[in-house]
């Protein structure tokens, strides 16, 4: 077992504590394919510059208008392609399983609270924290757009899952929904730095 010592402290500042978690051998040997995975991800030719983000949302009576930050779709393929190892929960060094550990490790202290608020931004992406937008009740930032954008039309051809972006680019228009996916895969990238940012310090530090 390994004895690692965190820093946690609360978002206003006013709790600070110093969070002593233990791994074992097994543990941060998933670190250590987690970080080899992210290393080769952050290596991909869209990284090379600011990864798309929504720089404009609009809603008026003319419908929703969103715009992304100009990138090459065909580029997206290889970050979606990467990023398998942590999307699929079986994978042996998945995010799931690293906030699992962490999670369960911290249980009862600060750091409980930014696991628990990581986690959502991986789920949901970082706009379901300040709004949340529904189209014929289908709601825009979930975890179910994004798992419906993966299986459908990207890591598989689920026709069920396909048909829900069919029918969500056919009320968007396919740049608006395209930049509602790729605002929350934009969020799940964050959220496996964060949760990477974490691992790698398990695997340098000691208490």
């Amino acid at each position: 077992m390994k004895k690692v010592g965190y820093r946690a402290q609360s978002q206003s500042g006013s709790v600070d504590e110093k969070v002593v978690l233990e791994f074992s051998e097994s543990e941060l040997e998933t670190f250590e394919q987690y970080m080899t995975n992210y290393d080769i991800l952050c290596a991909c030719k869209m990284f090379e510059s600011e990864f798309p983000r929504i720089e404009k949302f609009n809603i008026d009576q003319s419908g929703l208008e969103v715009k992304v930050t100009p990138f090459e779709y065909r580029d997206l393929y290889e970050v979606l392609h990467l990023c398998r190892p942590f999307f699929l929960k079986k994978e042996p060094a998945s995010f799931e399983i690293i906030c699992t550990i962490f999670g369960r490790k911290v249980l009862g202290t600060v750091f409980a609270k930014e696991i628990k608020r990581v986690r959502a931004i991986f789920e949901h992406g970082e706009y379901r924290q300040f709004m949340q937008l529904s189209v014929n009740d289908v709601p825009m930032f979930d975890r179910k757009i994004i798992d419906a954008w993966l299986n459908g039309t990207e890591y598989h051809h689920d026709p069920d899952k396909k048909k829900v972006v069919e029918n969500l680019e056919n009320v968007l228009g396919q740049e608006a929904a395209r930049g509602v996916f790729v605002s929350i895969l934009h969020g799940r990238i964050k959220a496996l730095g964060s949760m990477a940012y974490l691992a790698s310090f398990a695997l340098e530090e000691i208490v």
